[in-house]
């Protein structure tokens, strides 16, 4: 699909608004599409990163329900 190399383009430039609205249209007529999907998972996380949300990398990490340092 040419479309959803398109969405992989703004991606990649961090034009969120424009690749969501063509995963969008991509999810429409194939609501399963795996790559779709997928790419609009990553839309989601990156404006939660740009949000200034803690990456999931520094969640505190534990071992066996104990926070280790």
């Amino acid at each position: 699909l040419e479309e959803l190399e398109e969405a992989e383009f703004y991606l990649a430039q961090e034009m969120f608004d424009e690749a969501e609205s063509i995963l969008t249209r991509i999810l429409a007529i194939a609501p399963n599409h795996p790559s779709a999907l997928l790419r609009m998972g990553e839309v989601q996380v990156a404006r939660g990163a740009a949000a200034g949300s803690a990456p999931a990398a520094e969640a505190p990490r534990t071992r066996a329900g104990r926070r280790v340092a």
